[in-house]
């Protein structure tokens, strides 16, 4: 991610595809985050907007800038730093909808477009704009071409290596990685590499991977139910899948024991 905004330099615009449930986001001394879902109004995102004022007794309204006017307003008035939008779920919603008369400043950046509501925006060059999706999601609404070319698109796989420096002083830390790269690679065979797990079902802080239960509640709780969507009408699939992932924690933990014992010895 540092090699992409380094190569950038500036006016990043990137979307992140992550596998369901996988970590993906970006952070910054100067940071802000939105979703992007089907109700969402360009008008809520983007332009002026008529909004109930709560800091007075009596119901008045006035209007209100949009979240990313102001996210464009603080970079202008801090052109040496960066300042990133982070756009969860950027294809939940219609993106050619919610982006709309945002398509030209955000290519042409420094140049200053009329609002349909009035007022003017101006997307300044140290602005970095990062939206995340899960690719298994990609139906739900597909991006649109003339937004699509204005981004860069990178590709977060599953990693096994970050939950073992996440929950290095877990046990069975190495456990939870051999189980995920050996489940997701039956995965990517039986379906597809979309439909991974992601590795941040092992790094709930609540989840102490001190023993097997903890593995069979990641199961239980996590895996078994995005499963369930997978292999929809699918029982046979769905035992399958089942089948393979005690298989995986078994093979894994029988590799621990053999470790220990022969640190032992």
């Amino acid at each position: 991610m540092v090699e992409i905004f380094s190569h950038w330099s500036r006016g990043v615009r990137l979307v992140v595809e992550t596998a369901r449930h996988g970590a993906a986001g970006t952070r910054a001394a100067r940071a802000s985050e939105a979703g992007a879902h089907p109700p969402t109004d360009p008008s809520e995102a983007v332009d002026l907007r008529l909004r109930p004022d709560l800091e007075l007794a009596n119901l008045r309204y006035r209007i209100q800038k949009g979240p990313f006017l102001q996210v464009c307003e603080a970079a202008e008035d801090e052109p040496d730093h960066f300042h990133v939008l982070v756009i969860d779920e950027i294809n939940r919603g219609d993106p050619a909808r919610i982006f709309g008369e945002l398509l030209y400043p955000l290519e042409y950046r420094g140049e200053s477009v009329d609002l349909a509501a009035g007022g003017q925006l101006t997307v300044p060059p140290n602005l970095v704009i990062v939206g995340t999706m899960n690719s298994v999601d990609r139906g739900v609404a597909l991006v649109d071409y003339a937004l699509r070319r204005r981004f860069a698109f990178v590709r977060v796989e599953p990693s096994p290596e970050v939950i073992t420096a996440v929950r290095s002083k877990s046990r069975l830390a190495p456990v939870a990685a051999a189980v995920l790269a050996s489940f997701n690679d039956w995965i990517g065979e039986r379906l597809d590499r979309e439909h991974a797990i992601g590795h941040s079902v092992f790094l709930n802080p609540a989840l102490a991977l001190d023993g097997p239960g903890a593995l069979e509640r990641v199961w239980a709780l996590d895996v078994r139910p995005l499963l369930e969507e997978y292999f929809f009408g699918d029982g046979d699939g769905l035992a399958d899948a089942e089948r393979q992932w005690k298989s995986a924690v078994a093979e894994a933990l029988a590799e621990l024991d053999a470790r220990d014992v022969d640190a032992s010895g």
